[in-house]
Order: C-alpha cells, then structure tokens, then sequence
C-alpha cells in the first residue's frame, strides 16, 4: 500500500525545493555575468557549488542512514531559505562576488543530501510494487523543476530585480519545509547509530579500494566518467553560457529558453535509452562517443562561420541539447554496467564514487575553461573545441578496449 498523502506531501516539498533553488542557481549565473563580464569569474562562483557538494558527498549517505529524514529534510530547506536571505543581503555588499562565492558553497554543501534523503525515504512510504513508480515520480520533479526553473528565472529576472526573485525562492522553501513538518512515516531502526563517521568512511574507501584494484573495467569507467565530466560537461556548463550571454548577447527569456532545452536534452537521452535499452549495448559505447566527438566538432560552426547571432544562438542551443541526450545516453548505460557487474553488497558505495568521480572533475574543467574563454580568441576556441572533439574520440577508443575486451579486465564479469 502506498500512503497516498505522505507521498504527496513528499513530491510537493520536493518540487518546491527544487524549483527554489534552480531559480537561485540560474538568476545568479545571469547575475555574475551581467555584472562581471568575466567567464573565469562566473566559472569560479559555479565551480563553488560542486567543491560544497564534493566536500559532502562522502558524508551525506552516512548521515542519511542514521539521522531522521523528516528533520534532515527540513533542516535542508530551512538551510537553503537562511541561505537566500543572506544572498538577498550580499547583493547590495561592496564585496558581493565574495559574499556570494561563499554562499554559493554553503548551497552546495547542503545539495549533496537531497538525492540520498529523497531516495532512501521513498521505500518507507510504498510498498515493493509501487517503488519504481514513486521512485520514477520523484526523479522526474528534479526534470521539471530544471525544465520549468529557468523559464520562470527568466521571465522574472532583472540585474535591478534580484530581491524580489530571492523572495519569491524564500516563499517556495517556506512552502516545502510546511509540507515536511506534516511528513509522517515510520523510520527504521539503525544499527551502530552512532558509529564513528570517519572509521566508517576510512573503512569503506579500503574495501572499495581494494574491490577496484581486482575489478579493472569499474575503476576504468570511473577514469571514463571523470574525463567526460572533465572535458565535455565543463565546456557546455561554462563557455556556452558565457558565448550566449557575453558574445552573442542574448536576452533573459532567450538564456531561460536555452537552459531548458538543455535540461530536455538530458530527459530526452534517459527516454531514449529506456525505450532501447533492449537494442543497444554497453559495446556501442565508443561508436556513441565517436558520434558525440563529431557533432562536438560542429560547434566550431557558430564560433567562426556563422554571421547572425540568431541562427549561432538557436544552432548552439539545439546541438548542445542533441549533446547533452548523447552523453545522458552514455552516462546510463556506463552505470547500468556497473550496477549488472558489482557486487550488490558493495553497490550503494561504489555508485557514491561515481557521484564523487564525476563532482570532483567538474569544478576543476569549469575553472580551465573559465580562464580559457577569457583568453582565447574565437579563432583560438575553435581549435579548442577541436581539441576536445578529439578527446572525446580518444575516450572512444579507451571505452572500446573496456567493453570489447572483457578479458583484459580482471574477474568483471556480469552477475
């Protein structure tokens, strides 16, 4: 049985949630470059939230585990409604960048637990039968919220208009953390309650150790999903922001538009693989890759060929939302690799390291490419988005050896 009211009460509060902090994220992204101009600057304060997630991460399943996911949940949003009332004090600041910079990490920091909580609460409230249904619900609010997020964001933002967009997230927290005051489900007992988080952590960063020293393909897939978080999903989340806004000059509802596509690129490519999940293999990898590296190719089309700012802006939107369908498809079956050949035991953890493999390069390739876009001419940019598309090619032949050479990988073998 599922309780209807506990789950719903549960999506609302979720989506609240979200809605409130894409928003943030978003109107303050237009707001550093507006007022900056600077593509290193505006990398730097993005790059700020991932280091706060990174630093989290190890911590937040833990935690999860052990601690009540109705208070966590609250003081969640209540951390994030703080958060935006010192944001909406830190835009009128003389040292603005810096008060934000900082905020931007506290945000963060607290991001790293929704994921875990949501997760780990949904089996308390359905049953078996109704898991892959509720679970499918709540993953598809943080599609909505960043489908839906940035149009709104952009319709309402104004350099001169940031205080009413912080009142408006306040409001959308103060709703959600309402909602989760009258959350009501029965918490299962834990076991070592109060162990020590970091014998805990030690200990499983040994064993997961030691597991991917005998399972070569999984600790190649995490030098994989590394490289691609590195080098591909940094470009899209820094330059193409930076070229649409400083560049090409484009209006608010244009750069909401745009972030929206991008997000339905991603829930295209889950769609996508869920309806050929049967048809195509962990094999075709490195031929999916091949075609990401030549469609990356293209972006050069809009740096250095094309004449109106119209056509670069909509070609580069829609390229990039094709892109982000690819990579979604790659980064799902990279993952359903590793849920079929990993031991169940060890699965929760090992899945915790891909989230961390992946956070830790991106806000390492947001600060290349920050500095990159703010000293390279866009002859110069071409050859780098060369570079990249070469990479990628590169990465193929890398992904080729994983999956078509199971041999070569020690004991990886699916279950």
């Amino acid at each position: 049985m599922v309780y209807i009211k506990t789950w719903i009460l549960l999506i609302l509060s979720q989506l609240f949630s979200v809605i409130g902090t894409v928003i943030i994220q978003f109107a303050l992204s237009l707001y550093i470059l507006d007022l900056t101009g600077s593509a290193l600057t505006f990398s730097v304060i993005t790059s700020l939230a991932v280091v706060g997630r990174l630093v989290m991460l190890p911590f937040c399943g833990i935690l999860a585990d052990r601690m009540n996911k109705r208070l966590v949940m609250i003081l969640m949003d209540s951390a994030y409604l703080g958060v935006t009332i010192l944001m909406a004090l830190a835009v009128g600041a003389n040292n603005r960048i810096l008060f934000i910079g900082g905020l931007t990490c506290i945000m963060g920091m607290v991001s790293a637990f929704e994921t875990p909580i949501a997760q780990s609460t949904i089996p308390l409230i359905s049953n078996a039968d109704d898991l892959p249904k509720i679970t499918s619900i709540v993953n598809g609010i943080g599609i909505l919220g960043n489908l839906f997020g940035p149009i709104l964001a952009g319709a309402i933002y104004q350099q001169n208009a940031m205080q009413f967009i912080f009142l408006l997230c306040g409001l959308f927290f103060i709703l959600a953390i309402g909602l989760e005051y009258f959350l009501h489900f029965k918490e299962l007992p834990v076991k070592n309650k109060f162990v020590s988080i970091q014998q805990v952590i030690k200990a499983d960063t040994l064993e997961i150790t030691a597991y991917l020293k005998r399972q070569i393909a999984i600790f190649q897939i995490y030098l994989l999903i590394f490289l691609l978080n590195l080098f591909l999903s940094s470009f899209i989340q820094v330059v193409i922001p930076y070229l649409a806004r400083i560049k090409l000059a484009v209006s608010n509802q244009q750069f909401g538009l745009m972030n929206a596509f991008f997000a339905l690129g991603g829930l295209l490519g889950s769609i996508l693989y869920g309806v050929l999940s049967k048809k195509i293999h962990p094999a075709s990898i490195p031929q999916q890759l091949v075609i990401i590296g030549l469609l990356f190719l293209t972006l050069a089309l809009p740096l250095g060929w094309f004449t109106q700012r119209a056509i670069s802006f909509n070609f580069m939107t829609g390229l990039v939302a094709i892109l982000l369908a690819l990579v979604t498809m790659v980064s799902v079956q990279l993952i359903v690799f590793i849920q079929i050949t990993a031991e169940p035991q060890l699965l929760g953890r090992l899945m915790s390291f891909v989230m961390i493999a992946g956070t830790l390069a991106t806000p390492l390739g947001q600060i290349l490419f920050g500095w990159l876009s703010n000293t390279l001419t866009n002859t110069q940019m071409i050859y780098l988005v060369g570079a990249i598309s070469t990479i990628t090619i590169m990465l193929a032949k890398f992904s080729w050896q994983i999956f078509d050479h199971p041999t070569d990988n020690k004991k990886t073998k699916p279950r």
